[in-house]
């Protein structure tokens, strides 16, 4: 089994969930990601693939739901923790793979927090069934216009739009004065 709080160099997909015991006044202190890094006891994360926050904020959805369509972890992963995820209380900080910038890392987590988990998003799926079907996936499909054509049909309608706002202008001013 791999070990959840080893990132690998170069990892994609996982979403890493822990419980955070702390007072509400504390909360806003990690806001910042000097604090985040040493909760994590790892340097230079990327503060912007990092959330903490109170579950509080996700009254009406849950962390399961944030977890599956917010972050893209699929349902059948989750059904099995819906439960126990649905259960904890408080705050908690959910770390995504970026945050780690395809560096290899160990996680060591303050005492106040505790890993929940470690899930896995819905990976792409890269396998081919044959050939695309779509009418613009079909050769010749997107043929752009030459620069010199594109340059010249500009100018034609340059030059109507010039002239259609003269005409415009002259008959204004043929009225105004006759």
């Amino acid at each position: 089994m791999i070990d959840p709080l080893i990132v690998r160099a170069g990892e994609r997909g996982m979403v890493r969930v822990f419980s955070l015991t702390i007072e509400a006044g504390e909360a806003q202190a990690l806001k910042t990601p000097h604090a985040l890094d040493a909760a994590l006891g790892v340097e230079g994360l990327e503060a912007e693939f990092v959330e903490a926050f109170p579950l509080s904020d996700l009254a009406g959805i849950g962390l399961p739901d944030y977890l599956t369509d917010g972050c893209g972890v699929p349902e059948a992963v989750i059904e099995p923790e819906r439960e126990r995820l649905d259960a904890l209380e408080g705050h908690v900080v959910v770390v995504l793979s970026k945050a780690f910038g395809g560096q290899e890392a160990q996680i060591s987590p303050a005492a106040q927090l505790t890993l929940v988990g470690a899930y896995s998003e819905t990976p792409t799926d890269w396998s081919s069934s044959g050939p695309i079907e779509t009418q613009s996936a079909q050769p010749g499909s997107g043929v752009a216009t030459a620069p010199r054509a594109r340059r010249s049909n500009a100018r034609r309608v340059g030059a109507a739009v010039f002239t259609l706002f003269l005409v415009l202008i002259v008959l204004i001013f043929a009225l105004v004065v006759f």
